[in-house]
């Protein structure tokens, strides 16, 4: 098999085991899969590319600590998931297309704090945001 029934074929061989049942639509299942359940999005990753996984809580928690910015470290470690997964595993490639795909979507769902972080008025960690009015 080839494109994305074969990547999803794989997919589900990982995911069997963390409770994922075979079905009907094997690459909307997977997708889903990842972007809507945080957890056993972390369990795939870290089965797929641990080492990664890794490389992303590390730069996490050093961003965070660094800036005080939670969102910033949330983007940024998704980054450096997807710059660590072709020097860790190369030759993986469908690996490297799940890990930009998240990081697509967590860049989407951080448009707001994106804005806050170049307007400067986003939160640091332990602050409560003050809300302006428009």
């Amino acid at each position: 098999r080839r494109g994305g029934k074969a990547i999803g074929d794989r997919l589900l061989r990982v995911l069997e085991p963390l409770g994922h049942r075979r079905g009907q639509h094997v690459e909307q299942q997977a997708l889903g899969f990842f972007l809507f359940n945080f957890q056993q999005g972390v369990r795939v990753f870290l089965a797929l590319a641990p080492g990664s996984l890794g490389v992303a809580l590390v730069a996490w928690a050093i961003i965070v600590r660094l800036s005080g910015y939670v969102s910033l470290g949330s983007i940024l470690a998704a980054g450096a998931f997807v710059a660590s997964v072709p020097l860790l595993y190369p030759g993986r490639p469908a690996t490297l297309w799940a890990a930009l795909a998240v990081f697509a979507f967590i860049v989407f769902t951080h448009r707001a704090n994106i804005r806050r972080l170049l307007a400067g008025t986003e939160a640091r960690f332990g602050q409560r945001r003050v809300e302006q009015k428009a």
